[in-house]
């Protein structure tokens, strides 16, 4: 009886143009996710292929990284206090990372100080800054164990390796070195994970409603009854409903399993630590503008000024908004299960940050699908980069292995695999590392331009950029421009155009000695060919206002890494 309510579900569902228009919104998310985690794989055999010295520096640092995974502190620690890094998980639809890889998270104050270009003294700073807010909070317990990790085991490891405290910021495009070194740490567990990904997406529509359908009557949460066949329109619409969310919460357990995978903890405002805010309804007189005052139930939210005003400085609104969202969830529609708790179904928060994620991304300009005359997929680059990463760790050991001798050795490791042939191994490897190294930097200028202008929606959605430093970077050096031209220099789109004025800038400071007064609304007009125009009041700036304003805009370096 079960099978062929099954199959009458199923044969519904099927029919249901509605339901595949749905479906749409969430393959157009699945595939910007995974065209991001593939791009991030990229960037790594850019920087493998770099005729420089990036290579290695991407080998010094994954060695610390490394030493610091092993180091039996960091491992007793790590378990001890795996908690305090575990983001809001349940086992339904948001799986937290595996203590082990959690390891590195005491390498986030160096892994920022990389990312911004400073050295060991930064590191240092940024720990006695991080351990003071500890002081601050009561934390003294937390501090004795992380405080000797951070400031003498870390420090010991980096004088015995001799690192050199050398970055990558020439050539990651903006994406952050912690997320390089833990897709390299974790390449298998990460490409585990996209492979899940993928066989989501290629699985058809039916398949997908199938598979949900089983579920939902196995727990007996489908009580519609069919009569003559079919099932009357209000029915059909609470099915719709039900087998869209289980597809829905399919489709988020993946996205967050690929994060998981690698340890990261904060793509998307789930994962943001929650923004203080207090809401309450009580009865009172309403004195509200333009509203007949009378006794209602009144809604109050309080969060403290300083703290929004910082919120909103560091861009961080989307802790403000999700806590926001979570308030009026609980206080509205008290009812509604809004817990991050294993059940079967979604909070309101996180279906508001996967409608936003589905907005986001159906206009993308994503690394996936291409034409198939750029001759890259998916199939090209998981390929490519799985013997990449094998022969880069072999090469670790081994300097002068040739690419033949590599590939039979290759193909003997990973003998009880389904391998493409050797040729066809070696024609994806060669395809996708060319790709890294002539279109990747255009398709992310591409992505750059139209990101820039939804950057508020995608900080709010469930999917966020790996390098959503750099529209962050960019919106802020178009911000600094025309506060000092007094006004818009290029278009907001124009990415080349102001990529390369970032480089005159910076070459503009390496020229100029400190403490000089330097005429950068001048240089800035003169650079665009636009016409300077001078105000009475230019007298009143700073003496330094120009040299102070050309530190900030090169310091965002946005004409880095391309």
């Amino acid at each position: 009886m079960q099978n062929e309510k099954t199959e009458t579900f199923a044969q519904i569902a099927s029919n249901d143009t509605h339901l595949f228009r749905l479906h749409e919104g969430l393959l157009s998310c699945a595939q910007a996710c995974l065209s991001e985690w593939l791009q991030v794989l990229l960037v790594i055999e850019r920087i493998k292929a770099d005729k420089k010295d990036a290579a290695a520096r991407l080998k010094m640092l994954i060695e610390l990284a490394e030493c610091v995974y092993n180091d039996p502190l960091v491992g007793a620690y790590t378990e001890s206090d795996s908690m305090r890094y575990c983001i809001t998980t349940d086992p339904l639809w948001n799986v937290g990372p595996a203590i082990h890889v959690q390891r590195l998270n005491v390498l986030d104050t160096l892994f920022t100080a990389l990312d911004s270009g400073q050295a060991r003294n930064a590191y240092l700073t940024g720990i006695g800054k991080k351990m003071a807010n500890h002081d601050a909070d009561g934390l003294s317990g937390f501090d004795t164990r992380y405080e000797k990790i951070t400031g003498e085991r870390i420090p010991a490891i980096l004088d015995k390796l001799n690192y050199s405290w050398q970055n990558l910021n020439d050539c990651r495009l903006h994406y952050p070195h912690e997320t390089i070194v833990r897709c390299v740490l974790f390449n298998q567990a990460l490409l585990d994970a996209l492979s899940d990904l993928q066989a989501w997406i290629n699985m058809p529509v039916p398949v997908k409603n199938s598979v949900v359908l089983s579920s939902l009557l196995e727990r007996n949460k489908i009580t519609l009854s069919v009569q003559g066949g079919d099932l009357r329109p209000v029915q059909r619409a609470s099915l719709r409903g039900q087998l869209y969310e289980g597809a829905a919460i399919k489709l988020i357990s993946l996205i967050t399993a690929i994060s998981s995978a690698v340890g990261l903890r904060t793509l998307q405002p789930l994962t943001h630590p929650q923004f203080p805010l207090v809401a309450n309804k009580a009865k009172e007189k309403s004195t509200f503008p333009n509203v007949s005052s009378y006794e209602e139930e009144v809604v109050t939210f309080k969060c403290g000024a300083r703290t929004l005003r910082e919120c909103i400085d560091k861009g961080n609104t989307s802790e403000f908004y999700l806590s926001l969202e979570q308030n009026i969830a609980d206080i509205l529609y008290p009812g509604v299960d809004r817990n991050f708790t294993p059940n079967d179904r979604l909070p309101l928060p996180v279906w508001a940050a996967l409608n936003r994620a589905i907005e986001w991304s159906i206009d993308d300009e994503s690394l996936l699908p291409q034409p198939a005359s750029v001759r890259i997929n998916y199939q090209v680059i998981m390929t490519g980069v799985k013997f990449s990463h094998w022969l880069w760790n072999k090469r670790r050991n081994v300097h002068n292995i040739r690419i033949n001798q590599a590939l039979d050795e290759y193909l003997a490791d990973c003998a009880d695999e389904y391998l493409p042939a050797r040729l066809t191994i070696k024609q994806y490897y060669d395809q996708m590392r060319s790709w890294s190294r002539s279109a990747l930097a255009p398709t992310v200028k591409r992505q750059l331009r139209n990101r820039s202008e939804r950057l508020m929606l995608i900080t709010r959605s469930l999917l966020q950029p790996l390098n959503i430093d750099l529209l962050n970077c960019y919106n802020e050096f178009i911000r600094l421009i025309q506060m000092v031209a007094e006004g818009k220099v290029f278009d907001e789109s124009d990415v080349y155009s102001h990529i390369s004025l970032a480089k005159e800038l910076r070459s503009l400071l390496e020229s100029s000695p400190d403490q000089q007064e330097i005429p950068l609304k001048a240089f800035i007009c003169a650079y665009a060919q636009i016409e300077h125009q001078g105000r009475d009041d230019d007298y009143l700036l700073p003496p330094l206002y120009g040299l102070e304003k050309l530190q900030q805009l090169v310091a965002l370096n946005l004409d880095q890494g391309w």
